[in-house]
């Protein structure tokens, strides 16, 4: 098996230096919740090159080496995934490998496979849907589960699509209640994962299990050439400085627009400051250190109240519809592939994911975490979007010793995760091949020190999440407030019939 290579130690003081200069103590909980200021390690093979070696080599954490002792010896374990989100298939959307392919974040899956039998005797058997599309996935898995089907002890997808059904029509287990689990461990990100609890019961879970948890992230993608033709200031030192806000960011997207052919209108020949997404407005929230919905001491609260989210939402609305900003969407009539192929643009807000789609620009760009409300926010905070992030799902067909071995194996899959494939997938795929510079490889880095999730995307909430991306999409921002107040009674049954499907769900379960 083929071995990554290390970064030079040059590299990696810079990495470390920019992290710990971008990031400081207080605020948002750590993501990650172990490596200091979110640094990747570096030490021993990224890849191991034995199931032997894999458990044995030293990794900042070494997870991996605490975990009990157990075997299966004899049992199978049965593992529903795909490999592709929609039409991608990438390294940073891969839950299987098959066999070794050099291609490093495939064989730190492939290894794991082997080190996973090997250490606890069972044989895995992968079923990797690569026809069913995310959206249409949880009916025949709820169907079967619900007849008894046993097939699978483990399903590996997303949380919007198939981990939340599967969870709400009582097809599976909170993992709390699931022996082997242990979900206070730092590789289950446990500040992280607090923000998806109800009440006491975890049924969806974040952690390094997928590398598609480091491919859900919102950044800002910038026209590093841009910013010196224009004479703007160095947008790297900015962000060290605390000086890279959502103020900043609006001022440097109007510096940027430029009615190029002189036509006196703007259309696809000119230059723009903005390029923004469907889920661009949830990314911004919850950078600035906000919510819509947030857990508050165990209850789920609508956060609509706050003054500073109202301030932020509104100025926000009137800000992405200024002549400088458009979305990137069947909305507008601007041709999007080539104005931003062109380097007709300052600031693209996409996430990690998407970065592959970026690489043969043939200009230079850099990469920006989201901005923070003003420079009094301690941290840049991260906005993972729930289309990409996978939870483990253990479907309740799973009972007595296979639902330990389940338990067992499901934390063995994160520990690992954690230990070799987190760096395989940092290294190797989203600061090396999806940046061109040092800077922002650090700056990819630390958009993990600080990771949120925004229930209201995952869960609506009646008309409650829609109404929010509707007035951003329809410039109605300004109406925001009155149609939250119409919708609230109806967003408020919902959150409590939630709340008690989960509930009943984890006290039925609790007593098998």
């Amino acid at each position: 098996m083929r071995t990554s290579k290390r970064l030079a130690s040059a590299l990696l003081a810079a990495l470390l230096l920019l992290g710990t200069a971008a990031c400081s103590d207080g605020g948002v909980d750590s993501g990650d919740g172990g490596a200091e200021n979110g640094a990747v390690s570096t030490s021993g093979d990224l890849t191991p090159t034995s199931p032997e070696e894999a458990a044995a080599q030293e990794t900042d954490g070494a997870y991996t080496d605490s975990l009990p002792e157990a075997d299966f010896s004899g049992s199978t374990f049965g593992v529903y995934t795909s490999n592709n989100i929609n039409s991608w298939t990438l390294p940073t959307t891969l839950n299987h490998a098959e066999e070794e392919t050099g291609e490093v974040v495939n064989d730190a899956l492939f290894a794991r496979d082997l080190w996973l039998e090997n250490r606890y005797g069972v044989k895995l058997d992968f079923t990797v849907d690569g026809t069913t599309p995310a959206g249409a996935m949880s009916a025949p898995l709820e169907k079967n589960i619900l007849a008894g089907d046993e097939s699978y002890n483990l399903i590996l997808q997303d949380v919007a699509c198939v981990a939340k059904p599967l969870t709400m029509d009582g097809c599976a287990y909170p993992l709390n209640l699931c022996g082997g689990i242990r979900l206070e461990e730092d590789y289950w990100m446990p500040a992280l994962n607090g923000e998806l609890k109800f009440g006491e019961n975890q049924f969806l879970a974040a952690s390094a299990i997928s590398p598609r948890f480091y491919g859900s992230v919102y950044l800002y993608l910038f026209n590093r050439e841009l910013t010196v033709d224009l004479g703007m200031p160095d947008l790297y030192e900015l962000v060290r400085e605390g000086g890279w806000t959502l103020d900043r960011q609006y001022e440097l997207s109007a510096e940027a627009l430029a009615d190029l052919d002189g036509d006196g209108a703007y259309g696809n020949g000119d230059r723009y400051g903005l390029c923004w997404e469907v889920l661009t407005p949830e990314a911004v929230v919850l950078g600035c250190g906000y919510h819509l919905v947030k857990n508050v001491e165990g209850q789920l609260a609508f956060m609509t109240g706050e003054e500073g989210l109202v301030d932020v939402l509104m100025t926000m609305g009137e800000n992405f519809h200024k002549d400088y900003a458009f979305q990137d969407s069947g909305r507008t009539k601007l041709n999007v592939n080539a104005i931003l192929n062109g380097g007709q643009f300052l600031f693209l807000n996409t996430c990690t994911f998407n970065l592959a789609e970026y690489r043969d620009f043939t200009f230079d760009y850099g990469i920006l975490p989201m901005p923070k409300k003003d420079e009094a926010q301690p941290v840049h905070i991260s906005y993972a979007q729930p289309w990409v992030v996978v939870s483990p799902v253990i479907p309740v067909t799973v009972t007595g010793d296979a639902l330990t071995m389940t338990g067992t194996l499901t934390d063995a899959m994160a520990a690992y995760g954690y230990d070799y494939l987190r760096p395989a997938v940092f290294d190797n795929v989203i600061q090396m091949k999806g940046t061109r510079d040092e800077q922002s490889a650090g700056i990819v880095d630390s958009l993990f020190d600080n990771v949120t999730f925004e229930l209201a995307t995952i869960y609506g909430f009646g008309s409650f999440y829609s109404s929010f991306t509707s007035a951003f999409e329809n410039n109605q921002t300004a109406n925001l407030m009155s149609v939250w107040a119409k919708v609230q009674k109806g967003a408020d049954k919902e959150l409590a019939r939630i709340c008690e499907t989960y509930d009943a769900a984890a006290e039925k379960l609790a007593g098998n």
